[in-house]
């Protein structure tokens, strides 16, 4: 007998989400969703219909009004930030950085998560940073400082950094 992604434990559950940011108006109302392990969804829509708010709510950025966020069957804005993050990358629409880090080093970032507070990256970190990098095609932009990059290249390092997390 073989098993379906469909069988598989949630890693991301919605129960009955209402979510709003003050308006008479609900943003988010009565979403139910289960996403499995290695299932594929998208989240699709007009601007302004929720689609990032969803998202936030799922990754416990955000607070429902009712209803819960679940990761791995824990509410998400409850659990630790760091728990969360080894659980979830998370990818923004857009992204700033205010001090001048190289490419290699906002990539890097993404070890964060898994390194104790004073521990530096050993060679499976290594390892993983240099496999996303070249997963995003951007070894050749490893020395360049992030804010100089154009939105596209920008946009592949923060999902490299997603990937080594």
């Amino acid at each position: 007998m073989s098993s379906s992604v469909s069988d598989c434990p949630p890693v991301f559950e919605l129960r009955d989400i209402d979510f709003d940011y003050g308006r008479a108006e609900r943003t988010i109302r009565g979403v139910n969703v289960r996403i499995a392990a290695g299932e594929l969804t998208a989240i699709i829509g007009p601007n302004g219909a929720g689609k990032s708010t969803l998202l936030h709510l799922m990754n416990g950025l955000l607070r429902p009004r009712s209803g819960s966020a679940m990761i791995e069957g824990q509410v998400a804005v409850e659990m630790d930030p760091l728990v969360r993050a080894r659980a979830v990358a998370y990818v923004p629409q857009a992204s700033r950085v205010q001090f001048p880090f190289t490419v290699k080093e906002i990539v890097q970032m993404g070890r964060r998560p898994h390194l104790g507070l004073f521990s530096d990256f050993g060679d499976q970190d290594k390892t993983i940073v240099d496999a996303a990098m070249a997963a995003t095609h951007i070894e050749n932009l490893a020395k360049r400082r992030f804010n100089e990059l154009s939105g596209g290249e920008a946009q592949r390092v923060i999902l490299a950094r997603a990937i080594a997390q």
